[in-house]
């Protein structure tokens, strides 16, 4: 199950971090400290938009969650995604580096990813 955290910031700006818990790694790959692919999309200007960051462990699955925004954003949402595999967010960041994806937010508001908040 998945822990966070929230605040609310200035003006309507709120902030999110939900991760995994680390009951699920086995032993060895916390003492190595293996590295992590990082997934982030941002608009912000002023005080208006959001910075989404998805932390990725070497096996696919989504380790943590770091939301920053003026935008609505529904937090059960957010900790369903942690602890999913990747591949489950439609080649999300393979899309993502080729430039097909402006925003990762709005991307994952679309019809076809209804099912992963369930």
């Amino acid at each position: 199950m998945p822990i966070g955290i929230g605040s609310s910031l200035f003006g309507d700006m709120v902030y999110y971090h939900i991760k995994r818990t680390d009951n699920s790694l086995p032993k060895i790959v916390l003492e190595r400290g293996v590295k992590s692919q990082e997934l982030i999309s941002k608009n912000i200007k002023g005080f208006k938009g959001h910075y989404i960051k998805f932390s990725i462990d070497p096996h696919g699955i989504i380790e943590y969650v770091s939301y920053l925004g003026s935008e609505q954003v529904v937090v059960p949402s957010l900790m369903s995604l942690v602890g999913l595999s990747i591949e489950y967010l439609n080649k999300v960041c393979k899309r993502n580096d080729n430039g097909l994806i402006p925003d990762i937010v709005e991307f994952l508001s679309e019809n076809w990813a209804i099912c992963l908040y369930h």
